[in-house]
């Protein structure tokens, strides 16, 4: 029997985030934890493929966003930075670049894929 390649796909980031709809169950007042625990199975599910065929291809998909602040309001700059900075938060844990505990590697980044959202966000 020959092996084809595998695609699998994660979206931790959006996934992790206490105000998406799609994920009502995973409400919480810790998402950093969440998004921590997101990341381990996502590692454990990747580690679990490859056990079978090595060959499996990653694809983790995020939401691109962009968080500006109001030109207005240059207080709010140091939150807006904080929340654009978010978008990246799974992708730099899943390479071991933060929360090394995690047991990330970039060898799990294989392919980013990016969702954009049709819906405009604003900080309020």
């Amino acid at each position: 029997m020959r092996w084809k390649e595998w695609y699998l796909g994660f979206e931790v980031s959006n996934a992790s985030s206490p105000r998406q709809l799609s994920t009502p169950a995973f409400e919480t007042e810790r998402p950093h934890e969440l998004k921590a625990q997101l990341v381990r199975a996502a590692i454990e599910g990747i580690e679990a493929a490859w056990s079978v065929n090595r060959r499996t291809r990653i694809v983790h998909t995020d939401p691109l966003i962009n968080v500006v602040h109001n030109p207005a309001r240059p207080e709010e700059f140091e939150v807006a930075e904080y929340y654009r900075l978010l978008m990246f938060q799974a992708w730099d844990m899943l390479a071991g670049r933060r929360r090394p505990d995690l047991g990330g590697d970039e060898k799990y980044l294989d392919i980013i894929g990016a969702n954009l959202s049709q819906q405009p966000m604003a900080m309020r």
